[in-house]
Parts: C-alpha cells; sequence; structure tokens
C-alpha cells in the first residue's frame, strides 16, 4: 500500500447491511498507520454499556439519545446539533440555555412559538 502523507485521511468503505456491524473498512492516517473502522447502520445498540470507550474522531449521525447517562466523559472540540430537550451537563439543564440563544441570534424564532391569537397573527404576517 503506497504511504499516506501525514495529517491526510482516506477511508475506504466496506459494504453496508442494514441493522448489522458492517466488516471494518480501513482508515490510513498520517505516518502510514492503518487502522479499522467499523460501521453500524440502522442498528439497535440500546440497553448497552460502554466503559473505558475511545470515542475520539467518530461520527454519530441520526442516533437516538433518550434515557441515556455519561458519567465521567471528557467532550473536547465536540458538536452536537439537534433537537435537545432535558440535557443536562454537570447539573445544568442547558436546553433553555440553548433557546435563548438561537432566539437571540435569530429574533425571528419565538414568532413559531405564539401563545396567544396576536402572536399568531404576527407569526402568520412574518412569513
Amino acid at each position: 500500500m503506497p504511504r499516506v502523507p501525514a495529517g491526510v485521511l482516506r477511508l475506504l468503505r466496506a459494504p453496508r447491511f442494514a441493522g448489522t456491524a458492517v466488516a471494518p473498512a480501513l482508515l490510513w492516517a498520517g505516518g502510514g498507520r492503518v487502522t479499522a473502522v467499523t460501521d453500524y447502520l440502522r442498528a439497535d445498540l440500546s440497553h448497552s454499556r460502554f466503559e473505558e470507550v475511545d470515542f475520539s474522531l467518530s461520527r454519530f449521525q441520526n442516533v437516538y439519545f433518550r434515557d441515556t447517562v455519561i458519567r465521567g466523559a471528557w467532550l473536547q472540540r465536540v458538536e452536537i446539533d439537534g433537537y435537545i430537550d432535558e440535557v443536562t451537563i454537570n447539573g445544568v439543564d442547558v436546553g433553555p440555555l440553548i433557546e435563548a440563544e438561537l432566539d437571540r441570534r435569530d429574533p425571528d424564532r419565538v414568532l413559531v412559538r405564539p401563545t396567544d391569537a396576536e402572536g399568531f397573527r404576527r407569526a402568520w404576517d412574518a412569513s
């Protein structure tokens, strides 16, 4: 196999099978290192336990975390984009904080949550 320059990643995908862990693909990283990568597609991992697992450089897309507990986690350079409800981080419910920041960035967001007839009229006029 050709040597890959440092900092360059190339992913060779294995065949995909619904609901199964797919045979590992290869991830070439800098320095010629080859790492196995496993795709989990439409898999049900509910009631699973992960302990001392490294999810670095992992991607979670269209995943469902409900009634999930994460303890002793190290979150660094993590990006979360999705529906947030009753999410507590270090004892703080961050949902209202996120909603307030999104409303600050886009004041028209509050128009889609009217609480009275006048609010519905304003929302209708804004659309």
